[in-house]
């Protein structure tokens, strides 16, 4: 069994970082990239996330999710919690359907999402295919550079 396409920490958090450069000034100038999870030893959660951005910084969050990954949300660690201490922004997926959670505040967008999963990316990367109109330029620059997701 080929094992899965992957890129460090590190390197996705370089990522993260230069795709919101390409962004305008207008979008970007109100987002801060944090290294918190990286930083952490171990496995991470999303409560564990949640608790120490709460402790940085007084604030109301929401947390962002693919409506694919919604259903699956009562499963996560500390979920209960969770759902109190932040509300849910969500982003319609193609072909994926809306399940309401009682226990979530949540809101659902439309934005035109891509019909493209990120495990589907990181496969068609690996298999060489062109991912050009999914990615920004500089995201695909430093792919390429570090030889991310290559097939062994």
């Amino acid at each position: 069994m080929r094992e899965a396409p992957v890129a460090s920490k590190e390197d996705r958090l370089e990522m993260v970082e230069l795709a919101i450069s390409e962004l305008p000034h207008e979008i970007s100038e109100h987002i801060r990239v944090s290294d918190i999870e990286i930083a952490r030893t171990g496995p991470t959660y999303a409560i564990d996330t949640v608790l120490d951005l709460q402790a940085d910084l007084d604030a109301k969050w929401t947390m962002i999710v693919g409506s694919d990954v919604l259903s699956s949300l009562p499963k996560w660690r500390s979920f209960d919690e969770l759902a109190r201490l932040v509300d849910f922004l969500v982003v319609k997926r193609p072909g994926s359907t809306i399940e309401e959670i009682p226990e979530v505040r949540a809101t659902t967008i439309d934005i035109d999402a891509l019909d493209i999963s990120a495990t589907e990316l990181r496969q068609a990367i690996a298999d060489g295919a062109d991912v050009d109109e999914f990615i920004s330029p500089l995201v695909v620059g430093y792919i390429e550079e570090k030889g991310l997701y290559a097939r062994a």
